[in-house]
């Protein structure tokens, strides 16, 4: 078994087999054909969800709108975090924030169309804002939280292999060494990307365990 998400979002699949080297790096075998499928799949995941945001706007369907931001907020927590399964208080709160996002978004884009200068910091994707907003206001979680749970990754496409690195230091050191040593034949290219750890997922679990009592999944 080899590890399958290996998106932007993505991180071995439990389970995965591995070596481990020297200073705790794991070391596991993908070859480009997985990266390439699970690539498409990320694009076409978002095509789809820029296609639905076009066409609501297009059509002035704000109810559509929303239900496309929706869909891209919860796969996003599905691919970032591994939440899958949102009960039905959770199902609200995040709606009502991707409400609150979309509607921030959409005023700060009148206002550019206007050339009015924004206040605040700017919003590029709603949907993302929307989850960890989700995730603080619900369970205190802010980014900063989550970067001291990350694991960071270097795919490299010549030898089919994926790094698993405990520092972003050491990663950005393997992936230097990488384009200092290129060859043609090596020539697929690579990618880096960070990826929380399954710490995190437990510990994200827990709280959220912990906080509600059982409901109807959404």
């Amino acid at each position: 078994m080899v590890p399958r998400k290996i998106e932007r979002f993505g991180k071995p699949e439990e389970g995965a087999v591995f070596e481990e080297r020297e200073g705790g790096v794991k070391v596991f075998k993908v070859p480009a054909e997985t990266v390439q499928a699970d690539l498409n799949k990320d694009q076409e995941r978002g095509r789809r969800v820029h296609l639905a945001i076009a066409e609501a706007k297009k059509v002035r369907d704000e109810r559509k709108e929303i239900a496309a931001y929706m869909d891209a907020a919860r796969g996003f927590l599905e691919a970032k975090f591994n939440v899958n399964n949102l009960t039905t208080s959770e199902g609200v709160e995040l709606r009502k924030e991707v409400e609150r996002q979309v509607a921030r978004y959409n005023e700060q884009e009148k206002s550019r169309d206007r050339n009015v200068a924004g206040t605040g910091w700017e919003i590029t994707n709603p949907s993302v804002e929307a989850a960890y907003l989700w995730l603080q206001n619900l369970y205190g979680i802010t980014p900063e939280t989550v970067k001291t749970f990350y694991n960071y990754y270097f795919w490299d496409g010549g030898e089919g292999l994926l790094y698993e690195f405990k520092s972003e230091e050491d990663r950005n050191r393997k992936h230097s060494e990488y384009l200092a040593n290129i060859k043609e034949d090596r020539a697929v290219g690579c990618l880096r990307y960070n990826a929380p750890s399954s710490a995190f997922e437990e510990h994200l679990r827990k709280m959220r365990a912990s906080a509600h009592t059982p409901e109807a999944d959404v």
